[in-house]
C-alpha cells in the first residue's frame, strides 16, 4: 500500500467511526391553538393574558415526562420549540382572540394594549405528560376588568388522554387542554362584560 492509499483509508476509518458516533436527531414540538368557528358578531373587548407562571420542574426546553408517581425524566431528544411558559401564552392569546370574536388580545405587559378591558392572569399548578397515558393541566386563573369589582377567579383541571405514545398526540392532547381552560377564560371574560 502506498502512502495516499493509507491516508484514504484512515480518513474512511475516521468518517465511519463520526458518523457511529452522531447522536440521534432532536425533535422539536410546539403547542396550537384550537380551531372553532368565531362568533357572530364580533367583539371590540380588549383582553391583555399575563403574567403565565408556569412550575419550574417543566420550565425547561427538553419535555418532562412522568414517568412513575414521584419521579421524572428528561427526554433530551423531545424539546418544546420554544419556551414552554411563552408558547402557553401565545395559544391562550390566539385562543381568545378566535373565542371572543375580537382582534384585541394581545401579551401583557408587552402588548400593544395599553389598557385592556380585561386582564388575565395564569398560574400553572401542573403540567404533567404521561406519553401513552395523559396529559394533564391544572390552572389557577383570574380575570380582572377595570373596575376591582370585576373580577373572577376560577380554576381549570383537564386530563387529556392519549391514544398512543407518540410526543405528537402529547403535544396534541396539552393542545386541547388549553383549549378547555381558554373556553373557561372567555365565559369568564363574557360574564363580566
Amino acid at each position: 500500500m502506498t502512502i495516499t492509499t493509507h491516508r484514504i483509508v484512515f480518513w474512511l476509518i475516521g468518517m465511519a467511526l463520526l458518523s457511529a458516533c452522531a447522536s440521534p436527531p432532536s425533535h422539536f414540538y410546539t403547542l396550537s391553538p384550537i380551531r372553532e368557528p368565531a362568533p357572530s358578531p364580533p367583539s371590540s373587548v380588549s383582553v391583555a393574558v399575563g403574567p403565565v407562571t408556569i412550575p419550574e420542574s417543566v420550565n425547561r426546553p427538553e419535555l418532562v415526562v412522568q414517568v412513575g408517581p414521584n419521579q421524572v425524566a428528561l427526554d433530551e431528544l423531545n424539546r418544546w420549540a420554544a419556551p414552554l411558559q411563552t408558547d402557553i401564552q401565545r395559544v391562550l392569546i390566539e385562543n381568545l382572540t378566535q373565542l371572543l370574536g375580537t382582534p384585541s388580545v394581545s401579551r401583557y405587559p408587552q402588548g400593544s394594549i395599553t389598557s385592556p378591558d380585561f386582564r388575565v392572569r395564569i398560574e400553572v399548578l401542573r403540567f404533567e405528560s404521561a406519553p401513552g397515558n395523559a396529559a394533564f393541566l391544572d390552572v389557577i386563573w383570574t380575570v380582572q376588568g377595570k373596575e376591582e369589582k370585576d373580577t373572577k377567579t376560577g380554576r381549570t383541571t383537564s386530563r387529556e388522554p392519549l391514544t398512543d405514545t407518540s410526543y405528537d398526540a402529547l403535544a396534541a392532547a396539552h393542545s386541547r387542554a388549553l383549549g378547555t381552560l381558554s373556553h373557561d377564560l372567555a365565559e369568564a371574560i363574557r360574564a363580566l362584560e
